[in-house]
């Protein structure tokens, strides 16, 4: 769930992690492009759990 990450705002939220580490945003994004994703339903999240949610997010 998201509340296990302070990354995100809303703690309600299921979460799917791809297994591997991109350099940068762009980097996941691509990823999410060359796997087919809707922009929607794939974007580069940085997961944290001692900040908050501003700047961990880059959507498509």
């Amino acid at each position: 769930m998201s509340g296990d990450w302070t990354s995100f705002e809303h703690p309600d939220y299921w979460v799917t992690v791809a297994g591997g580490r991109f350099g940068n945003a762009d980097e996941a994004n691509r990823w999410c492009d060359a796997q087919g994703f809707a922009k929607d339903d794939c974007y580069a999240k940085r997961l944290d759990t001692t900040g908050g949610s501003d700047g961990n997010t880059k959507v498509r």
